[in-house]
């Protein structure tokens, strides 16, 4: 069995849909984390694993809001498609668009947690570590001053946690 995902957006005012796209081919599994509208664009992320690979990598798509239109699209395991292949060994697993039009987002690599702020050309703004070791984020929120809340569960312990964290990305509060 092969995993897919689809980004459909549908009319706010009709419920009628302006557009659907289906991320899944017979070959590879698709599995989707998050999705943030920054703008005209689309950000989504999760994994892909190709036919005989041993893990799976990150993947960032990006998609224009009107159409659904794919973004340059590249070379993924020998054939053209749309999905943007992220840094192997980060996994982007929460996204949230910024009040001022920055794209955040909080991933992991095998070295631990971060938080990110993106400008909207894709510009990193600032990257801070985040001590979350062995932890699974479920969500990221933005507030009205652009503080960062993070939330998730530890994998080794039936405990969840938020984080409270400034604009910059630095640790505010914590429970």
């Amino acid at each position: 069995v092969r995993y897919a995902f689809a980004v459909h957006r549908h009319d706010a005012a009709t419920g009628a849909s302006v557009w659907e796209r289906t991320l899944d081919d017979d070959t590879a599994d698709n599995v989707p984390v998050g999705l943030a509208v920054l703008g005209a664009t689309v950000h989504v992320g999760g994994w892909h694993r190709a036919p005989l690979a041993p893990s799976f990598q990150p993947v960032h798509l990006t998609l224009d809001a009107a159409t659904g239109a794919s973004g340059s699209p590249l070379v993924v395991d020998g054939t053209t498609g749309p999905l943007v292949v992220d840094a192997v060994d980060e996994m982007w697993q929460g996204f949230a668009a910024g009040n001022d039009g920055d794209l955040v987002i909080v991933g992991g690599t095998v070295d631990g947690s971060f938080v990110r702020r993106l400008a909207p050309d894709g510009t990193v703004r600032a990257t801070h570590p985040l001590d979350l070791a062995d932890a699974v984020i479920v969500d990221l929120v933005i507030g009205g001053d652009d503080s960062i809340v993070v939330a998730g569960q530890y994998d080794a312990l039936p405990a969840a946690f938020l984080r409270g964290l400034t604009r910059a990305g630095e640790p505010a509060w914590s429970v």
